[in-house]
């Protein structure tokens, strides 16, 4: 039998140098089946996902009562998000139990499904897959246990300053409940809307309905004020054989304030002067009744001569008393004032209580803030000029102060006003020169506070430049209110995209014409002011007050210098 000599190898043995390179082939080959998953460096999945199948089939009636829903999606979904986001209406009272196999969710209704109704599933907008791909419009699955399906429909879309994705349409069935509040009641009909705020509810029954947009955070089904924003509705809606859709129903949804304001602090800043600070902004209406507020101290009195909101933090007022204040412990209180919602003062805090001090006033007031600002340009022709002091200034003989003259050493004509004891508001009697250099100018050691003191600034000269008036363009065309027993005039705003907004108001249906506007990109809004307020009324819950008719136009209006954009029609619905 022959042996191996020194330095040869039997059969089947390896070289030695091969064994590192078959070694560094396994641990190549381990970490590949290791990582079992995507390649690096493909395309990255940006298709959403999409309902391939359902059980039963969409449309299909005389479905079992014992039946379990199935849908399929052409991928995998996250799980969490897509039960998250699902809806059955009419809702089951015992609830429903969700499962997976695969792609296919599946939906047993706990008590059975009822007889000789028409069902509708919806998953939302929330459900992803593994890339985070969301559903681009909310799927809806309907189906009946009877002989037809309910045809009724209604649809529209909700507007916000926040997120619309997840936002649901709640609605209601007012031949059961004639009054529900969303905040008690949890709805049997639901929707999600997409991404782009559209809506529809659809296999309603021929019946009255009142519908909210809720963005509903805690997913508790309630509408919870102060958490959820809210979108009340402007009418109930009626489906019946004569009208089985209802299109339009559109929303403003938001945050509602329903916590009421109340007094913080209040402090002394000299022997005249009290400034006292609320939990929020107030309304300016009403704040300066000397009666609302009452100083007192043991047996002392002091009332308030001067009073004038703070433009600059309008969550302080600012009172000047008719005594000085001596150095002691005083208490204020204030009779009534309302937030910016509407909300009354809480008569349990009202009240705050201050140290006086028996320090005179004898620190000069200061400009804080004068519009337009200094070298302004492409200033438009109607704006006013207004002056900020940081106190309650002197008002005579002030129209002699302040003097607006153009580039020609020409005084503009106009009238001076007081805005507030320490704002003063220069409007001119005509259309300020267009492309042309002002310049205002006091004469500042006649400007005086409350108590005498001179200004301090030591000169003021404020200059600003007038646009062109051929930069300008017109946006115009026709209002249509299709509900001729509405009244209230029409606020039209044109909202630039990238800019403020310019409002107008019309009396009447017909024509309009927002003038004035810079060339560029600008949306088209109006609501009719039913309550003739001045601002676009939210509507409430409950009880149910409806909200303000709106319209915002699809597209935005494209404008150019000289080159008015006519024929925008404004159709507002019933």
């Amino acid at each position: 039998m022959d042996r191996p000599t020194p330095g040869s190898r039997s059969e089947g043995e390896k070289p030695h140098f091969l064994i590192p390179i078959l070694l560094m082939v396994g641990l190549v080959v381990l970490s590949t089946c290791a990582n079992q998953g995507f390649p690096s460096g493909g395309p990255v999945d940006k298709t959403p996902p999409a309902v391939v199948r359902t059980v039963p089939e969409q449309s299909s009636t005389r479905v079992p009562l014992s039946t379990d829903v199935e849908i399929t999606f052409s991928e995998r979904v996250d799980h969490n998000s897509c039960v998250a986001s699902l809806f059955i209406t009419p809702f089951p009272a015992q609830g429903v139990h969700t499962s997976w196999r695969g792609r296919t969710l599946r939906l047993r209704v706990i008590d059975g499904l009822l007889p000789d109704r028409t069902y509708v599933v919806t998953i939302g907008t929330t459900t992803r897959d593994y890339r985070n791909n969301a559903l681009p419009q909310s799927f809806t699955l309907s189906f009946s246990t009877g002989d037809h399906l309910d045809t009724g429909e209604i649809s529209g879309r909700i507007f916000s300053d926040t997120r619309l994705a997840g936002t649901q349409l709640w609605a209601y069935d007012l031949s059961e409940n004639p009054d529900p509040d969303p905040a008690a009641i949890k709805p049997i009909y639901i929707t999600q809307a997409g991404e782009n705020g559209f809506f529809r509810l659809s296999n309603l029954g021929l019946r009255p309905f009142r519908v909210f947009a809720v963005y509903d955070r805690e997913a508790n089904g309630l509408y919870d004020p102060e958490t959820d924003a809210l979108g009340v509705p402007h009418r109930d809606v009626q489906l019946d054989s004569l009208c089985t859709s209802y299109e339009h129903l559109n929303f403003r949804v938001a945050r509602r304030d329903t916590t009421p304001p109340v007094l913080l602090s209040a402090i002394a800043a000299d022997d005249h002067h009290v400034d006292v600070r609320f939990s929020e902004p107030l309304k300016i209406d009403g704040l300066d009744q000397m009666d609302n507020y009452h100083l007192t101290s043991d047996s002392s009195r002091r009332s308030a001569t001067l009073v004038y909101g703070d433009l600059r933090n309008p969550s302080f007022v600012h009172l000047v008393v008719d005594q000085p204040l001596a150095e002691k412990s005083w208490r204020i209180a204030v009779r009534s004032a309302q937030d910016l919602a509407g909300l009354p003062l809480d008569p349990q805090r009202n009240s705050a209580e201050f140290v006086g001090r028996a320090v005179p006033d004898t620190i000069g007031p200061r400009i804080l803030d004068v519009q337009p600002p200094d070298s302004a340009r492409l200033v438009d022709l109607q704006t006013p000029i207004r002056i900020l002091f940081s106190e309650a200034m002197q008002r005579d003989g002030v129209e002699r102060i302040f003097v607006l003259a153009d580039s020609n050493a020409q005084s503009v004509k106009g009238r001076l006003s007081w805005q507030s004891p320490a704002v003063l508001v220069f409007q001119s009697d005509s259309l300020l020169q267009g492309n042309m250099r002002y310049c205002l100018t006091a004469q500042v050691d006649s400007v005086f506070d409350y108590f005498g003191n001179p200004l301090q600034d030591s000169v003021f000269c404020h200059v600003f430049f007038t646009v062109n008036p051929d930069t300008f363009s017109i946006i115009s065309g026709t209002i249509v209110d299709e509900d001729s027993t509405r009244t209230g005039p029409f606020v039209i705003s044109a909202q630039e995209l990238k800019g403020q907004a310019r409002e107008i108001r019309v009396d009447s249906a017909g024509p309009y014409a927002v003038g004035n506007l810079f060339p560029g990109a600008y949306r088209i809004q109006v609501y009719r002011d039913s309550d003739r307020n001045g601002v676009y009324s939210l509507g409430q819950h409950w009880p149910f007050l409806p909200a303000e008719r709106f319209f915002v136009y699809a597209d935005s209006v494209q404008l150019r210098s000289r080159w008015p954009n006519e024929g925008n029609e404004i159709r507002l619905p019933r």
